[in-house]
């Protein structure tokens, strides 16, 4: 699974920040249901330019300190990621662009952790 998610993050990612860009920066047009016209990223960001009020408040870093003891951060091991990065540059293996190249990352790694696969 670890290979996997190496192999095919990065264009995920990029397909997930396409459609979050596309979606928030399209029009959304008047209607009579509980929508309220306008870009998404002008409604956010700049509410007042529709004749909203931004209701945004600052957090100062003592609150987001104390706020930090109740959160539990995943431990950042990345033992996987730094043998396929070791597997990719030994090989000459560049990362992936498409889904295409992905899959064949993918499998060449596959095959150098069990060359029986």
């Amino acid at each position: 699974m670890q290979c996997l998610w190496f192999c095919f993050k990065n264009i995920l990612q990029a397909d997930l920040d396409s459609v979050k860009d596309n979606w928030n920066s399209h029009y959304i047009r008047r209607s009579r249901h509980d929508t309220i016209p306008g870009r998404p990223n002008e409604l956010y960001y700049l509410p007042e330019n529709s004749g909203f009020q931004d209701h945004k408040c600052d957090v100062s870093e003592e609150q987001l300190r104390d706020m930090g003891i109740y959160c539990e951060l995943p431990d950042d091991d990345n033992t996987f990621e730094q043998y396929f990065g070791y597997v990719m540059e030994s090989q000459n293996l560049v990362p992936p662009s498409t889904w295409r190249e992905a899959l064949f990352l993918y499998n060449n790694l596959m095959h150098f952790a069990d060359p029986e696969l």
